[in-house]
């Protein structure tokens, strides 16, 4: 026993269980990428052979924590390490087995009730004595994965189903039972020749392209009500039918309302389709029957299914059920009766009923100046719940998440018409929240660490002490000269350097957050989302956008765009996964957006069905029009408009000749290299700002901290030592 835990809990099993689960991960990623996240999930993520990875990481865990002693003071910071992981990895454990998600499409003015999960799931049904109980189990039956039983229980009653067979390709038929209700059995077919066999038992009420076919079932207001009358078959319809018989090709009319015998061998047209009685049995049942090439002889193609044969039985009798399973994962359900209990089996990507409605008062698409490309786009919704008579308004937009009675609702994708929305949707309280406890743990032990007296942190900071304080004399001499001669150099002209210094502290307004910054904060995240770097030819993102803006022409055929995904990139002609906005457009053909058709849509995908090359493509669209904007200072937000309620800065564009005049004179300092009269200008902007800003303007202290903490990187250069640390 002692030599297993040596074995289990060694450093090198962690080690080897760490190594294959970063190894999982990435495969999962690039399974991701290439299909899609459902098949990530199938074969990494819900397999079983991942769960048990991550169940021997939370048995090694625990059990170094007690044989390398963690468990005192001294350790506590190293202890909330592994704590963390436990518990990150038991919130994962409750997200993958209690959590779920879907997806709930609304249309503007209406009210859903419903999620369609994002799973294929059976679900169970019993009715007895007007009570309805059921069970659901997720599960993707297929020829491969057969292996399949449920039950309920109702009353004192146990009603168990099994899945007998999986049959591909296949039809329902009725066949002669003498203990079988009355059936019967239909060939319908639609205007693109895709036809389909019909079984109709008494009760039942079916549609076809939009036309509800019954037989003896008056509740559902049928098209085609078929009925027996003196042991003879007959139907009404309510719309206007042809009649041709087979053997005399002869067309008839018929009125609606007229009763008429359903007759073999006739052909029965509507404006969308025709059907013919194949077969009308007084006593039968359903049975399964593959599609086969004599069947399309004819020339009509039977549109073959997945049929899933299941039995169901109460312990005393028992019947069979046919079910054909849709393409596209919609809902099928079959049923049946034993005992006097209602039984129904459904199959398929199954709607689920939330406590509360969300009604969709308004779809908001918004669009980048001068392009289709979306730049956000935004649901304005109300949440109705008649348990708590509540009526709560609310917008769901990116990043904006409603959360209402342990569900989330995120905007995912929105209807080609735009007057319909997409919304994702998770149930997953407890896995969410112990998830994010221990996120909050391992932040905590990563600052205790620097604390903690016995860490090797403290460790390293001991033995870089001495070196420091050497090195700190130096650094000061080294710095009061450059101070002095910056100083002296500046007395004498305005170089380049010192417009940018300077031009780091100009005041710029966040148009997306309102936020009054300073134009280095507001650059370095500009440039961070076009390039993914923070320098370009060594140059500053100040130093960057400043040409830009005075210089589009130049700038527009230099490769600042980033390109993250290496098919598209090769599609682009990237070179080192680098376009220039110029390429982005076909100047041959009028300078048409190239990525135009394929970002639409993307747009119009669930953001479940998008990959890796999906998002890039969003991704590079987002770059292109923040380039634009720069391009033609539309996104430059530099003066103060004291007439406006809101507070919200005009851009250069749309001001006063101070941006054009301070354009002019940064175009001749780059020929003639002196600055003073772009830093005059500079001065004048800066002096409009503070007269006409009022007491939204930060103080120059506050600015210079702000660019000073830009500057200093601190959580970049944090990173890298946690991970040299680690």
């Amino acid at each position: 026993m002692k030599k297993i835990n040596n074995i289990l809990f060694s450093m090198t099993i962690s080690v080897i269980l760490l190594v294959i689960f970063a190894v999982s991960i990435g495969y999962a990623t690039f399974i991701e990428s290439q299909q899609s996240t459902e098949v990530a999930r199938k074969l990494v993520y819900n397999a079983l052979w991942f769960e048990t990875l991550l169940a021997l990481l939370i048995i090694n865990l625990l059990g170094s924590i007690i044989r390398y002693d963690i468990l005192n003071k001294r350790k506590f910071s190293i202890l909330l390490f592994h704590l963390a992981f436990i518990v990150i990895l038991i919130g994962a454990a409750i997200t993958r087995y209690m959590g779920s998600e879907g997806i709930m499409h609304i249309r503007e003015g209406e009210t859903s009730y419903e999620i369609s999960t994002d799973k294929t799931s059976v679900r169970l049904s019993a009715t007895y004595n007007g009570k309805t109980v059921s069970t659901t189990k997720e599960t993707d039956l297929n020829a491969a994965t057969t292996d399949f039983s449920e039950k309920v229980k109702i009353a004192d009653k146990t009603i168990s189903c099994e899945l007998v067979s999986f049959l591909p390709n296949s039809i329902e038929t009725i066949v002669p039972d003498p203990v079988g209700e009355a059936a019967l059995s239909l060939f319908t077919m639609n205007s693109q020749n895709n036809g389909m066999d019909f079984i109709l038992q008494k009760g039942e009420t079916k549609a076809f392209e939009g036309i509800l076919f019954a037989f003896e079932d008056s509740a559902n207001n049928a098209n085609i009500i078929f009925y027996r009358k003196n042991n003879e078959l007959f139907f009404t319809s309510n719309i206007p039918l042809s009649k041709t018989s087979m053997m005399e090709q002869k067309q008839e009319m018929i009125l609606p309302a007229t009763e008429q015998v359903a007759q073999q061998k006739t052909i029965f047209r509507t404006e969308k389709l025709l059907f013919v009685l194949k077969t009308f049995l007084p006593n039968a049942r359903k049975n399964i029957a593959q599609v086969s090439p004599e069947m399309n002889k004819a020339g009509i193609m039977l549109e073959g299914k997945n049929a899933l044969v299941f039995n169901v039985t109460d312990g005393e009798s028992s019947q069979r059920i046919n079910l054909l399973a849709s393409d596209d994962q919609q809902t099928s359900k079959a049923t049946c009766t034993i005992s006097g209990t209602a039984v129904e089996i459904e199959y398929g990507v199954l709607s689920h009923r939330l406590p509360f409605g969300i009604k969709l008062r308004d779809f908001v698409l918004e669009r980048y100046p001068g392009s289709n490309s979306p730049s956000s786009y935004a649901s304005e919704i109300t949440v109705i719940d008649t348990l708590t008579k509540t009526e709560m308004p609310y917008r769901i937009f990116m990043n904006n998440i409603l959360k209402y009675n342990g569900y989330r609702f995120f905007q995912s994708s929105y209807d080609q018409d735009e007057q319909g929305t997409v919304l994702s949707v998770s149930n997953d309280y407890w896995g969410t929240t112990i998830t994010y406890i221990g996120y909050f743990m391992l932040m905590l032990g990563m600052l205790l660490t620097m604390f903690n007296k016995n860490s090797r942190f403290r460790s390293l900071l001991k033995l870089s002490g001495e070196l420091q304080k050497k090195r700190l004399k130096g650094k000061t001499a080294v710095l009061i000269g450059a101070l002095v001669l910056s100083s002296t150099a500046y007395a004498a002209t305005v170089t380049k350097k010192t417009h940018i210094e300077s031009l780091n502290s100009l005041l710029i307004q966040d148009a997306a957050q309102g936020r009054i910054e300073p134009f280095n904060t507001y650059t370095s995240d500009v440039f961070r989302k076009i390039n993914k770097s923070t320098s370009y030819r060594d140059m500053s993102p100040t130093e960057v956008v400043l040409g830009m803006i005075s210089n589009p022409e130049s700038w527009q055929n230099e490769p600042i765009i980033k390109v993250g995904n290496d098919e598209l990139a090769k599609e682009l002609g990237a070179v080192d996964n680098y376009v220039s906005f110029n390429q982005l457009f076909d100047f041959d053909n009028g300078g048409v957006y190239r990525l135009s058709e394929k970002v639409d849509a993307v747009y119009k995908k669930e953001q479940t069905a998008r990959n890796k090359y999906d998002k890039e493509l969003i991704n590079i669209d987002e770059r292109v029009n923040i380039c634009y904007q720069i391009f033609s200072g539309e996104m430059l937000h530099l003066f103060p408009n004291p007439n406006d309620v809101n507070a919200k800065w005009l851009t250069g564009s749309k001001s006063t000749t101070l941006f054009e005049n301070y354009l002019n004179a940064v175009n001749t300092a780059y020929s003639s290299g002196d600055w003073l009269t772009a830093e005059n200008q500079l001065a004048a902007i800066k002096s409009y700002q503070k007269t006409n800003g009022g007491t939204t303007i930060p103080s120059d202290s506050r600015i210079q901290m702000e660019i000073l903490y830009n500057n200093l990187n601190l959580f970049g250069k944090l990173g890298i030592l946690y991970i040299i640390i680690g």
